[in-house]
């Protein structure tokens, strides 16, 4: 009977951790930026080109 109840309390604990691991890899991981997109922010290297024939 208690090593039942000891089973049973080491089950709910290790699945409290699988399910505490997958969302922080969720949360983390999964951040809404795609890779392959380029940066809206970032100057494009024929624009870098552009602007130092204005400068000069």
């Amino acid at each position: 009977m208690r090593n039942e109840r000891i089973r049973r309390s080491h089950k709910k604990h290790f699945l409290v951790l699988i399910f505490v691991v997958l969302s922080a890899g969720f949360l983390f991981g999964c951040n809404g930026v795609d890779e392959d997109e380029p940066d809206p922010t970032e100057v494009s290297s024929e624009k870098r080109v552009e602007i130092r024939l204005k400068v000069q």
